[in-house]
């Protein structure tokens, strides 16, 4: 298993969207999950992107009440796998709206979320299925 690094990978992705937009004016992040999959020759790309992400907090208006939080998080996880040539796009968002509490933070709420997106993505199943392909293949040598 190899892991990109972190600037190649993200020079490649602006090629790629830069590529698609001049052919398209309107594209969409999944659109270029499998051409980028092209360009860095990888069985596995998965970009996940924060796309909201904010808190704070005011005074409640019931007397018995204290610190209300407000707060909401929001991900999108695009990919694509080559051994089943798929695209994969989830979004997930959540928002709080009550007493303060760590459960309610942006942190919290930006977590859940992108545990969401993994668990809808199959991402765990996918990357296990590769790991164990690789572990035959080089076992065998």
């Amino acid at each position: 298993m190899e892991y990109l690094p972190e600037a190649e990978c993200m020079a490649a992705l602006e090629q790629v969207m830069s590529d698609l937009r001049q052919r398209n004016r309107r594209v969409k992040l999944k659109d270029a999950m499998k051409p980028l999959a092209e360009v860095l020759r990888a069985d596995i790309v998965v970009c996940p992107v924060l796309r909201d992400y904010w808190q704070y907090t005011g005074m409640s208006w019931n007397w018995n009440r204290g610190l209300i939080l407000h707060s909401a998080a929001s991900v999108e996880l695009a990919g694509y796998e080559r051994a089943t040539d798929r695209v994969f796009d989830k979004e997930y968002d959540k928002s709080y709206h009550s007493d303060y509490s760590s459960w309610g933070t942006a942190d919290a709420l930006a977590g859940e979320c992108m545990d969401h997106v993994i668990q809808e993505a199959g991402l765990h199943g996918m990357t296990a299925k590769w790991y164990r392909s690789l572990s035959r293949t080089e076992g065998k040598e």
